[in-house]
């Protein structure tokens, strides 16, 4: 049961503690067989998520910690998702999207009507209810649960208004490096020091847009000479974005082995999401010119066309598992233990299903699908061969931490 409901526990006191993985797995193939390789690795990525947290009983969701300030630049449809989700979820969401500010006065109710409709989408596969959520009605801020106030994300005149004070900036806008570029700029001057820049890029290598950014705060003055390059790390929600558990990370060799990766792993805790690091090649960069634009539009397409994305059939198991648990989650310890992983993920097996060894119980659980089926040699086996997937349900095999 623990090892089942590591990723919905509580970080415990001390919000910045590092964490403090007792294991991780090495994934890839031949002479990339090392932990985390930055995005390098061919056949798959190390996952992200730390064995263990601190212990102790675990208040309702999104009520640890003060919320999150979290910006949103774009409300298209991937970032009036990611905005319906951390609402869910309880941070204090800002958007700034260049089409509404231009309704003015009206833009508040109309974003507040797009993020319902979204919300509502949820409702009618029913994982609202499942969940134990109010449905939204109308352009009016959303009552997830009686007797709460009420939520709205919040819109925006500019991208500095949005960041102000944030804790993280989410940029959902057009996959163009000089977008991206100004909008991390813009928020920067705002933003708390030491913002982390996220980007949803499918494209562009993340230390070419890291080194992008650098280059115009120096320019503009803002970066002084020897300060730290900005912490810009690579955050993908995965389509349909809401109730779905999981994200993908890509961050750069040295941000791997520095702060950037304890950082954004405390905060993806605090959503209990769990990561797995992209494992498609050239997707971290190292920040030089890569020569012909023709070159550079094949890399582009070709690590855009590699992305993972969610079958609908997975998406909507591991949605309807993650209501189920967070409802149990703010209802407390009780009702997480009376969950099992049979009763969520719809499988529980007392051997690993690869060895049948009696003394290799699966305690290697797939990112991805939610199967846990593995012992920890099988699944390094499973994960090392050219298209990795899980051995129940045959997704995509990403194994999380242990």
């Amino acid at each position: 049961l623990r090892q089942f409901a590591t990723r919905h526990r509580a970080l415990g006191s001390d919000a910045k503690a590092p964490p403090s993985p007792t294991t991780e797995l090495a994934m890839g193939a031949g002479d990339n067989n090392e932990l985390m390789s930055a995005g390098e690795a061919p056949a798959a990525a190390a996952a992200l998520l730390p064995a263990s947290l601190a212990g102790g009983d675990s208040p309702p969701l999104g009520l640890e910690q003060p919320p999150l300030r979290v910006a949103i630049i774009g409300a298209g449809y991937l970032g009036a998702r990611i905005a319906a989700e951390l609402l869910i979820l309880g941070s204090d969401v800002s958007v700034y999207d260049r089409d509404l500010a231009r309704f003015g006065a009206k833009a508040q109710a109309m974003l507040n009507g797009k993020i319902n409709s979204i919300i509502s989408e949820c409702e009618h596969t029913g994982l609202l209810t499942l969940a134990g959520m109010t449905n939204p009605s109308g352009n009016e801020p959303w009552r997830p649960f009686e007797g709460e106030p009420p939520r709205r994300v919040l819109c925006c005149n500019s991208v500095g208004e949005a960041s102000k004070d944030a804790d993280i900036v989410l940029e959902a806008v057009p996959d163009h490096l000089e977008i991206k570029r100004d909008v991390f700029v813009e928020a920067v001057a705002t933003a708390r020091p030491g913002v982390l820049l996220a980007t949803n890029t499918l494209s562009l290598p993340l230390a070419k847009l890291q080194s992008a950014v650098d280059e115009a705060l120096r320019k503009s003055g803002q970066q002084k000479p020897g300060a730290p390059v900005p912490r810009v790390v690579g955050l993908r929600f995965l389509a349909p974005v809401v109730f779905v558990p999981l994200v993908e990370v890509t961050l750069t060799p040295g941000q791997v082995a520095g702060q950037d990766r304890v950082d954004l792993l405390n905060l993806l805790l605090r959503w209990r999401k769990s990561a797995f690091h992209c494992d498609v090649q050239g997707a971290a960069g190292d920040g030089r010119d890569d020569g012909a634009d023709q070159f550079m539009d094949f890399r582009s397409l070709r690590c855009n066309i590699m992305r993972l994305r969610l079958d609908p059939k997975t998406a909507g198991r591991r949605q309807i598992a993650e209501a189920k648990l967070r409802k149990a989650h703010r209802a407390g310890p009780a009702a997480m233990a009376a969950l099992s992983p049979e009763e969520v993920f719809g499988f529980i097996e007392e051997i690993c299903v690869v060895c049948y060894q009696d003394d290799s119980p699966p305690t290697v659980k797939s990112a991805i699908c939610g199967h846990r089926a593995l012992c920890p040699q099988c699944a390094l086996i499973v994960a090392q061969q050219p298209r990795p997937t899980c051995p129940i349900c045959r997704a995509r095999f990403v194994a999380e931490a242990q």
